[in-house]
């Protein structure tokens, strides 16, 4: 290709632009970056086209039409994070669940050994029969009398403390009633048995100590005569309250006093009865 020819093209492309530039009337007039071809119509001087969100500037450059930026929806803020799980602290002075060890609590109050306990009862005695050095002298008519007694458990098994009484007796042949009051010391055992609402405390107790057998006349005896009250029996405690209770037993009890007011030698009066208490029954401590 020859210099003229080159020379004619390049003349001929200004010719077109200026040709496409004032060929056609566009109404309204296009908007910077795009002229009016012959057939009235806005197009783009950038070649290739700008995309829909840009626009074509005079110098045939595209950029960002701002716009078309503006209208853009902004894009989705991002979810925030979960919040992480909070875990309870435990208090400084919380003692971890596996250092407790179960523990062996016992029977209830009501069934505690307890501490001094009192019974107080009304004690009747029958059948057996009156003795002079161990012959039979006369069959007994029902004794009435009142016992008490103080009671200290010694562990959770044993029972010991002081017992005091007061019997009247009669022969079953009739005449007036003989008097003996005596005390002494009583040791035995017992064990609590829980029941919920009262407690079952059975117990065997056995009581040595001394008696007087009082004056009377139909006796021959002007003065109270001494001797040894014995006695063994079984019952049960019913314990209401950790205070308040009640008691049962049955037993054997016997006195025996030595006088000489019979006879020029010291001789033995002997009582000897099956006996029943029944009372009430009080108890302190824990």
């Amino acid at each position: 290709m020859t210099r003229s020819t080159i020379t004619l093209a390049i003349f001929m492309s200004g010719l077109s632009s200026i040709a496409l530039a004032q060929g056609g009337t566009c109404f309204p007039e296009c908007r910077p970056g795009y002229v009016c071809s012959p057939s009235n119509e806005c197009v783009s001087i950038c070649n290739p086209p700008c995309s829909d969100t840009q626009i074509c500037t005079a110098e045939a450059r595209c950029i960002d039409d701002p716009q078309a930026v503006q209208a853009a929806p902004a894009p989705a803020p991002a979810p925030a994070p979960a919040p992480a799980p909070v875990q309870a602290q435990p208090s400084p002075n919380a003692v971890p669940v596996a250092e407790y060890e179960p523990v062996d609590v016992g029977p209830s109050a009501l069934a505690a050994p307890g501490s001094f306990r009192l019974n107080l009862g009304l004690d009747l005695g029958f059948g057996g029969s009156f003795q002079i050095d161990g012959d039979d002298f006369g069959d007994m008519d029902t004794t009435v009398g009142l016992a008490a007694e103080g009671l200290i458990p010694l562990g959770n098994v044993f029972l010991l403390g002081p017992s005091a009484f007061f019997r009247s007796y009669k022969g079953d042949g009739g005449g007036d009633r003989f008097n003996s009051v005596g005390a002494g010391a009583t040791l035995g055992v017992h064990y609590a048995i829980d029941l919920g609402s009262v407690a079952i405390d059975p117990f065997f107790l056995a009581t040595i100590g001394l008696g007087v057998l009082l004056s009377n006349d139909d006796l021959g005896l002007n003065d109270a005569s001494l001797g040894v009250n014995f006695g063994i029996r079984a019952g049960a405690n019913v314990w209401f309250s950790q205070t308040i209770g009640g008691f049962l037993s049955l037993g054997y009890q016997r006195i025996d006093v030595f006088t000489d007011e019979l006879s020029f030698d010291t001789i033995t009066l002997s009582v000897g009865q099956f006996s029943m208490t029944l009372g009430a029954a009080l108890r302190f401590g824990s």
